[in-house]
């Protein structure tokens, strides 16, 4: 009996993610890869690196579940550089790594009769950002080691933007974001390791709190 109720329930689930969105007379799933800039406010290198646009890039897909709404997951890039000094140790160290999310929009359209989701949204999204670090200058630690240790930590973001359709099959949409990084997941013991986590998360404040958002994706079914 337990197994029956348990399939009952899988199909109904299943029935209600194929299942027509109210408000849309076809495709309802989005996959889209997106391109991220933002000035690099917030930190320099000295001349040999000056003012300038980074770039990120991503990937998402979405699933409508309501004629308003819309569940999605997202995968993004990170890269960055930083200083640290550390008990008379300076120097630069590279941080890479990736940002998953779990990601909630709210269209706030009215009209009924679209192929899929457009206009005006708010997107909230949840991340875990794992990244690593690599001393570029050998001076962290006294036995030059390159490896500086990978950190992971939580994030939310906010963004503001508009998405349009083109010929009922792909989509293009633009957006401005906000995101905070919250200093999650303690697990350091040392003093070393204890700064460079969150000297990597300051960095990565900066380097991904605020962004324009570029995406171009198609219309899968």
């Amino acid at each position: 009996m337990k197994n029956l109720f348990l399939l009952c329930g899988i199909i109904f689930l299943c029935g209600q993610i194929c299942a027509q969105a109210p408000g849309y007379i076809g495709k309802k799933t989005p996959i889209t890869v997106e391109g991220l800039f933002f000035p690099n406010l917030l930190f320099k290198l000295g001349s040999q690196h000056p003012l300038r646009l980074n770039t990120r890039y991503g990937a998402s897909f979405e699933r409508v579940i309501s004629r308003q709404v819309s569940v999605g997951l997202s995968w993004e890039t990170l890269r960055t550089k930083t200083r640290y000094d550390f008990d008379m140790r300076t120097g630069s160290a590279e941080i890479e790594g990736y940002a998953f999310a779990f990601d909630m929009k709210f269209y706030t359209f009215n009209r009924r009769g679209n192929i899929a989701p457009l206009g005006p949204y708010q997107k909230i999204s949840v991340f875990y950002i794992p990244f690593s670090m690599r001393d570029q200058d050998l001076q962290f630690y006294p036995n030059i080691q390159r490896d500086l240790g990978r950190y992971s930590d939580l994030g939310i973001s906010l963004t503001m933007g508009s998405q349009r359709i083109w010929q009922n099959t792909y989509t293009y949409h633009w957006g401005i974001r906000t995101g905070w990084l919250l200093n999650a997941f303690q697990r350091e013991t040392t003093p070393e390791t204890i700064y460079l986590k969150e000297l990597g998360t300051v960095r990565l404040r900066g380097h991904w709190g605020f962004s324009f958002n570029l995406g171009f994706g198609i219309l899968l079914f």
